[in-house]
């Protein structure tokens, strides 16, 4: 799901991610495992993130990138400039500067989106604000997971480890090359008028007057095996691929919150999307 929220960057309205967890379970883990397969000119990480940075960052510096932040804490009092370029796809501030004969006057700075927002957390109440612009992912904390966390680091010392890890480069350097190739396209979904989400809950995240969390998967899906799909330009010049049946059998059995591994193998777990992304 992560990599799907990744992929959506390119999209006009892209998937944002919160990584929720306790401290040490592996949320970091995670994140970098899914920006790890996105090229590195496509993503920005931040560590922390003051009140004002983003508004004097460069104005298309953040269009259809990944922004990610290492923990929630680092957003600090940018939160509210992030949750505005996610909802209004751009930011724009009025601050005062002086003119060549030094007289006061108003300049206004602009930084535009679309941009997919990755940030972790430990804290286990989210303010609602910020929940409602975001899918979240959880990660398994089970003693089981623990041992097998413990197991496959002793492993990385091996010889059979350091081989896994020439060929995980391989398989990262693949899904760069399939990254590069994306483009931006108009996803038709003709079942989209089958597809119902709950309206009984207005809860922090909840698909109650917002379904671009959950909708937004299938067009992200689409746009990474649409290069094996047929295409077509329309009467309005529009680039459209139409989704399948199966890719939206597999995605609305997505939960909106999800358990995810983050030491899982996804090279021997090869979902539609990933089988044809590691074609090339």
């Amino acid at each position: 799901m992560g990599y799907l929220a990744a992929t959506s960057r390119k999209l006009t309205e892209p998937l944002s991610v919160l990584i929720q967890s306790r401290s040490a379970a592996g949320k970091s883990t995670l994140q970098d495992a899914i920006i790890s397969l996105i090229p590195d000119e496509e993503y920005i990480k931040y560590t922390r993130v003051t009140d004002q940075a983003l508004f004097y960052k460069e104005e298309d510096s953040l269009v259809h990138k990944i922004l990610a932040i290492e923990e929630a804490e680092g957003m600090g009092g940018a939160a509210y400039s992030i949750r505005t370029i996610q909802s209004a796809k751009k930011i724009t501030v009025a601050a005062t500067g002086k003119d060549a004969n030094g007289r006061m006057k108003t300049e206004e700075y602009t930084v535009n989106g679309p941009v997919c927002v990755m940030i972790t957390t430990t804290a286990t109440e989210i303010d609602q604000e910020t929940a409602s612009r975001f899918i979240f992912l959880t990660i398994d904390e089970s003693a089981a997971m623990t041992g097998a966390i413990h197991q496959r680091q002793r492993e990385a010392e091996t010889l059979a480890g350091l081989i896994r890890e020439k060929k995980q480069h391989t398989v990262t350097r693949k899904h760069h090359a399939v990254q590069r190739m994306l483009m931006p396209l108009a996803v038709v979904n003709p079942y989209a008028e089958y597809l119902n989400y709950p309206s009984h809950s207005l809860r922090p995240g909840g698909t109650t007057r917002n379904t671009s969390a959950s909708s937004g998967r299938w067009p992200s899906c689409t746009s990474i095996s649409g290069r094996y799909r047929p295409w077509r330009w329309t009467a309005r010049r529009l680039n459209i691929s139409k989704s399948r049946l199966p890719t939206l059998r597999q995605l609305t059995a997505l939960p909106m919150w999800f358990s995810v591994n983050p030491w899982m193998n996804w090279s021997n777990r090869p979902g539609p999307c990933y089988r044809r992304s590691t074609k090339w």
